[in-house]
């Protein structure tokens, strides 16, 4: 999609102002017009002609962007964007926030890399699907500050933004009920909404092309030698993990950190203990006690949705 962002014209005032009220448009704050009739939502646009921008998709009127824009960037602070022909902008917005996903939140970098309308929206998606509420222009303008500043904000709905180490996460700051239940084969409902799935599995069906089979090696743990009970819990002080392959044991927190896991999610994230021992944190895989080895015949395969 191709968009341009340019100054208004007085003769397309009729048509913008038809196009707000046909889609009931409203401004990035997320209040609706105080006006429904199209006479007085143009007077509305009227009197923003000296900063006001209309932005155009492959030639059609797609919005009106005002407060300001930076002509030099090309892009500009959206105060009132009205998505015309309705599902493109969004759509690109939704893709965008797709591609910027990893396994904690947001590569805070691809939103950065995009045109500014444009991550400014997907982050606007992002943030109301974390539960942030009642967003307002002051809000937005803080989040996208902290893609490139880093930091942590409060924001409306008891909503929390972190980004460190290039990853943007948001949700509640409340720390969740340390944990610690036996497992079994199939699903494990897990505080917080999330499921642990365990499949045992020959290792044959493993056997897949190099990138796909060590990535499968990663999260599957070595049933042969396992005896007793394979527990999941939260994390504990003094938690030490060896991962597998690196012949060293790390204290979790540690681990963590080197994941780029958000300060606030660190008590959330699902462990496999067996008997006293570490063998596996979701992201970092298995753990040398239980790594998939050559003689190893069955695994556990390990999973988190």
């Amino acid at each position: 999609m191709n968009m341009t962002i340019r100054p208004f014209e007085t003769g397309e005032l009729d048509g913008l102002a038809l196009l707000a009220q046909r889609l009931n448009a409203s401004r990035q704050t997320g209040s609706t017009f105080c006006c429904a009739k199209a006479a007085d939502i143009r007077r509305d646009f009227e009197q923003s002609m000296e900063w006001g921008f209309a932005c155009w998709a492959d030639g059609r009127p797609v919005g009106l962007v005002s407060c300001f824009p930076d002509r030099e960037k090309g892009n500009a602070d959206c105060s009132l964007l009205l998505d015309a022909c309705g599902a493109d902008y969004r759509e690109a917005a939704g893709a965008l926030l797709a591609r910027a996903r990893n396994l904690w939140g947001l590569e805070a970098s691809s939103l950065r890399a995009a045109p500014e309308a444009l991550g400014r929206r997907a982050l606007k998606l992002f943030l109301e699907e974390a539960g942030c509420g009642s967003l307002e222009k002051k809000h937005l303008d803080q989040a996208w500050a902290a893609l490139a500043q880093g930091g942590r904000l409060d924001l409306p709905g008891g909503t929390v933004l972190t980004c460190a180490q290039g990853v943007l996460w948001a949700g509640r700051a409340a720390l969740p009920e340390p944990y610690d239940f036996p497992v079994k084969l199939g699903e494990n409902p897990l505080p917080g909404g999330k499921i642990l799935v365990l499949e045992k599995k020959r290792r044959a069906e493993l056997e897949k092309p190099e990138k796909i089979q060590n990535l499968l090696f990663k999260n599957a743990l070595d049933c042969d030698i396992m005896t007793g009970t394979l527990r999941v819990r939260s994390r504990r002080a003094g938690d030490r993990f060896a991962p597998a392959g690196r012949g060293l044991s790390k204290p979790l927190k540690q681990v963590l950190q080197e994941l780029r896991v958000p300060a606030p999610l660190r008590s959330q994230v699902p462990l496999l203990a067996w008997g006293q021992e570490l063998v596996w944190v979701q992201g970092a895989g298995a753990g040398e006690r239980l790594r998939v080895r050559e003689e190893t015949r069955n695994v556990w395969t390990v999973a988190v949705r």
